[in-house]
């Protein structure tokens, strides 16, 4: 984060001045940065949240964080709630990285997560 936000301001911030200084100078509602096993930061209304991630074995990255992506849109899109968003995408991209390959077929209980 030190590195990004001396790129984009020019001085070190910490990860809640930098979601800050971002939704105020572009037009964001909800920042997310994602922190692999320990899991995301979620920034909306000005209040930024840690969601914890899952301790997996990672057998395949890669895919994970486009799973990552799309639970988090599928579940707040359908539901509004950041947290509830970011709790199973933090699952989903868990799961697709103790799995081998970008698409694994998905358990049950992530299935239900979306129902």
């Amino acid at each position: 984060m030190e590195l990004v936000s001396e790129l984009f301001f020019g001085e070190k911030l910490s990860m809640e001045q930098f979601a800050g200084k971002i939704s105020s100078k572009y037009p964001v509602k909800i920042l997310v940065i994602t922190a692999g096993e320990k899991g995301c930061f979620i920034y909306a209304g000005g209040v930024l949240h840690i969601v914890p991630g899952i301790p997996v074995k990672v057998v395949d990255a890669v895919g994970a964080g486009d799973a990552f992506s799309a639970a988090f849109l599928t579940v707040y899109l359908s539901s509004g709630d950041v947290l509830r968003a970011a709790t199973t995408a933090n699952q989903v991209g868990a799961f697709v990285a103790s799995s081998s390959g970008a698409i694994p077929d998905y358990s049950a209980e992530i299935i239900a997560r979306f129902k």
